[in-house]
């Protein structure tokens, strides 16, 4: 019956479905094994880019498709039990890239794809295939090594946005076995000399934007040897090697070096929330060989693939998809260099280039679903991921609504590759950030090392005993104490807190340093309810110093531009009563201080929680409902408390489907003073469970935190709204009140009856600052450190 159905769809639409190395249906169990055959005798033509409008003529079959993987990652537990990844003695990438180039040669890439597809605001284009990048990169490390005589090992730094000539570097580094140094275009004069001189880079390669904030440090960078400049206007500088003209006089023959797997290849700083940035140290097989795992099983890309990145060049997830992952799968990088982004030109690019594969920050996509996408034809996207930091559940269906498929999240951290990811084979939990990715075992461990198993908020850890990942950095350079806080047990420490739930699916809830301390609790959880507020258009949420309980949370408002304001006083009430009534009583804002309507800029790498004002309106509508049926549904709650002693499911709508006894669960809560993790309790609990709109939502699971002494809270996992418009990330936007056993005693920690005492907040606490708008960052995480910077400094100030 399925071989006949299949075979009259087919018929009706040719669809090409690409066989990649004969392993396409590999792991597809019958039902593949019947739609291979049958495409091999009903199709003439097979086309992967037009496989969207094939699943939007039959919704009926969409989940099976949509989950097919083009590189045959199609089982995730065989996945993961066959990967292997051997590391040979003598590894460079440029061997990789040189395969390619002789498959271009012989016709064994079977595409008329270039390698490097680069287009401007201007309307210039650049097309190169894998041999002219071959050629061209000779030539630049002819240059690196006769002119500016950087020898192997020696640091070069790369400062230049997004230019063809960036990804020339890059090979003309690994060819001359020089450590490479990237930054963004960002940098300025005290942060390039800080790098300068933490990195003892001899050399620097730079254009017009940058070249200025260099001149004003070079005298103070004693390792400092040559400068390069890629000038746009070719105009040469004064002090400068000029790179146009030595381009044109370079060689074309160049012997690559020979390299060891273990030899240093690449340095990133990364942004720290205290402390200078730290140099994390990358190995040729570490992002070069590791690499794979992002390319093949999270990209999912093949060589027919175009891919298009919107990372700036200056950061870790550039090299992730801009540059490593692509090329080890022989794909198309595809490139648009832009000063700003421009949601309309990205759509517009989208329809008129074959884009077949995306990957962009949330802020991308909350900006992108802001526009009419209908009037954009987007069918050449098969595969759309997300990374950076989390994206709001209801930004997925909304893309998933109006373009067809839906975005699948990764995790990483520049310090490793794809470490977690919502692969195509797996079943989609809206808000998670997937499972473990094959070459990796993750678990959630306390600050020791130790795996507190399922159900319980810690940190992300990577095992690294018995087996050490090969994606995983070398060591933090010059900084011997900090790279040894990072390995604890067998476990290298991400830094970042989450659950895992029963089916293995981890769920994000904030940076360990962004965790404002006090409550134990990240800014995303309270971000997300203040951006349900119809007066909200962005929002940040930091630590605030506090004389009573050391922080507090602060959360910057921007206020929507159509929304009138009549008391200030009032709606800063009003605000964090939403959010109290939306989270658990010890999230909610303690200070609010008010942005304007201009609001946070970020740049498009970065994550602000927005809406536009289109969606005002309906949030307008939604909250007058919402507060129209409190009453009713304030009685319903009451009616399950004395009837089923269940937990309280808040957030506006909702309305529990089913509910089923989960347990019991290990569960790790603190106490005033106790650190997170340091005591457990087995308790039995009854969990809501329940579908919205179409959308399963996963198991729930609650893990107690303690507020002081006022209490435990609980926060939960896998509630979706009725109508599946979002659901809710773990532990972060929708978060339930939880009901116990046992009292409270006056010392320690309360457990059996817990009595819900809530935190009471005086209204002279709150404070209010308007400001037009706040620096560009490139990411939420900087955003909040600028401003919880200027908090204490400012509390400093007031109390010296």
């Amino acid at each position: 019956m399925l071989r006949i159905c299949t075979k009259n769809i087919l018929e009706r639409h040719p669809v090409i479905i690409s066989l990649h190395n004969g392993i396409f249906f590999k792991q597809c169990g019958v039902i593949s094994t019947c739609l291979k055959n049958t495409a091999k005798t009903h199709c003439a033509i097979y086309q992967l880019p037009r496989l969207n409008k094939f699943l939007q003529s039959h919704q009926p079959i969409r989940s099976f498709l949509t989950a097919v993987s083009a590189t045959g990652f199609n089982d995730y537990e065989l996945g993961l039990k066959h990967f292997q990844l051997e590391v040979p003695e003598y590894f460079n990438f440029v061997q990789v890239l040189d395969e390619w180039a002789n498959k271009e040669k012989t016709g064994e890439r079977r595409t008329k794809n270039p390698a490097l597809w680069w287009i401007d605001d201007h309307g210039d284009e650049i097309k190169w295939t894998f041999q002219d990048v071959q050629v061209k990169a000779k030539k630049v490390a002819n240059i690196l090594d006769k002119v500016c005589q950087v020898r192997k090992g020696e640091v070069v730094m790369l400062i230049l946005p997004r230019v063809p000539e960036w990804w020339l570097f890059n090979v003309a580094c690994l060819r001359t076995g020089t450590v490479l140094c990237p930054g963004t275009t960002l940098l300025r004069a005290k942060d390039i000399k800080r790098r300068l001189l933490d990195s003892k880079a001899t050399c620097i390669i730079s254009d017009e934007s940058v070249a200025p904030f260099v001149d004003q440090v070079t005298d103070e960078c004693p390792d400092l040897k040559s400068k390069l400049f890629v000038s746009q206007s070719n105009e040469p500088r004064n002090g400068w090697l000029d790179f146009r003209s030595l381009y044109e006089e370079a060689s074309e023959e160049h012997e690559c070096v020979m390299s060891k797997s273990s030899d240093p290849t690449l340095i990133y700083f990364t942004s720290g929330t205290t402390g200078l940035p730290k140099m994390v140290e990358h190995t040729q097989a570490s992002y070069g060989l590791a690499h794979v795992i992002t390319g093949k099983y999270w990209l999912d890309l093949t060589s027919i693939d175009i891919h298009w990145n919107l990372s700036d060049t200056g950061w870790a997830k550039s090299a992730y998809s801009s540059f490593y992952a692509p090329w080890i799968q022989g794909s198309c990088i595809f490139v648009h260099d832009t000063p700003k982004f421009d949601a309309i030109k990205m759509l517009q690019i989208l329809d008129e280039y074959p884009v077949s594969t995306l990957c962009g920050a949330p802020t991308v996509f909350r900006m992108l679903v802001q526009e009419d996408l209908s009037q954009y034809n987007l069918d050449s996207l098969r595969h759309v991921v997300s990374a950076g930091e989390p994206l709001n559940p209801e930004i997925i269906e909304e893309w998933r609504k109006r373009v067809g498929h839906v975005i699948r999240e990764g995790y990483g951290q520049t310090e490793t590759v794809i470490l977690c990811g919502s692969f195509r084979c797996l079943p989609l939990k809206p808000g998670s950030m997937g499972k473990a990715a094959p070459g990796y075992d993750l678990c959630i461990v306390d600050d020791d090392g130790n795996d507190l198993g399922t159900g319980q908020e810690g940190c992300v850890g990577v095992r690294v005993k018995p087996n050490r990942p090969v994606g995983l950095f070398t060591d933090y350079i010059n900084d011997p104490e900090r790279t040894a806080s990072v390995f604890k047990g067998d476990f290298y420490l991400t830094g970042d807190r989450a659950l895992k739930d029963e089916d293995g699916y981890f769920w994000f809830v904030a940076r360990d340093d962004d965790v404002i301390t006090s409550a134990g609790i990240g800014p995303f959880e309270v971000e997300s309810a203040l951006i349900e507020h119809p007066a909200v258009a962005e929002s940040a949420a930091v630590s605030s110093p506090d004389e009573l309980r050391g922080e507090v949370v602060k959360a910057f408002v921007v206020l929507a531009s159509n929304y009138k304001v009549e008391n200030y006083e009032a709606l800063k009430e009003e605000l964090k009563k939403y959010v109290q009534d939306t989270t658990a009583p010890y999230k909610y804002p303690r200070k609010a201080a008010g942005l304007g309507a201009q609001g946070i800029a970020l740049s498009a790498a970065g994550g602000a929680v927005q809406r536009g004002q289109e969606n005002q309106e309906k949030k307008k509508e939604k909250y007058k409902e919402e507060q129209e049926q409190k009453p009713k549904q304030e009685e319903k709650k009451e009616d399950k408390k004395k009837k089923k002693k269940s937990m309280d499911l808040l957030g506006g709508a909702l309305v529990a489907v089913t509910a089923v006894t989960v347990g019991p669960y290990l569960l790790g809560f603190t106490g005033a003073g106790i650190a997170a993790g340091s005591i457990a309790a087995k308790l039995m609990s009854a969990v809501a469970v329940y579908n919205g709109g179409g959308v399963a939502a996963g198991s729930t699971v609650a893990v107690l935190q303690s507020v002081g002494a006022a209490g435990l809270s609980a926060q939960g996992i896998g509630l979706s709204t009725t109508g599946g418009a979002a659901v809710a990330r773990g532990a972060n936007i929708l978060l339930q009140k939880f009901r116990g056993g046992g009292k409270e005693e006056k010392k320690g920690v309360k457990v059996g009856d817990v009595e819900k005492e809530e935190i009471k907040v005086e209204i002279d606490e709150v404070e209010i600052e308007f400001v037009e708008s706040l620096p560009k960052t490139v990411s939420a995480k900087i955003r909040r450190v600028e401003l919880r910077n200027k908090e204490w400094a400012k509390y400093s100030q007031n109390n010296d």
